[in-house]
């Protein structure tokens, strides 16, 4: 799975990240970034990397497991392979964008 196909899967989510009324990057390292901006509606998703109130870093790998409900962001958590920055709270609020 590419970083356009990643972004893609996310813009499919788009309506439901509009109520995390925040804006959340996901780093991937150098495999790129995607930034979901919950504060409008439906959320906008773009690959520019900007400020945001939560910062989700983990690997590509990762990311297409989640996409795919093979792994929760809460597992790669407790297992070292997600870490958090910023807004703690925004991040718990993902897995509603994630579920379902």
């Amino acid at each position: 799975m590419a970083l356009d196909t990643i972004t893609q899967a996310f813009r499919d989510r788009a309506e439901r990240a509009a109520a995390l009324d925040a804006r959340v990057l996901f780093d991937m390292g150098g495999d790129g970034v995607v930034l979901l901006d919950g504060r409008q509606n439906p959320a906008a998703v773009s690959n520019a990397r900007e400020a945001a109130d939560c910062t989700i870093t983990l690997s590509m790998q990762d990311m297409q497991q989640m996409l795919a409900k093979e792994v929760d962001g809460q597992t790669l958590f407790g297992m070292g392979r997600l870490s958090v920055d910023g807004d703690f709270a925004v991040a718990m609020r993902l897995s509603d964008v994630f579920g379902g």
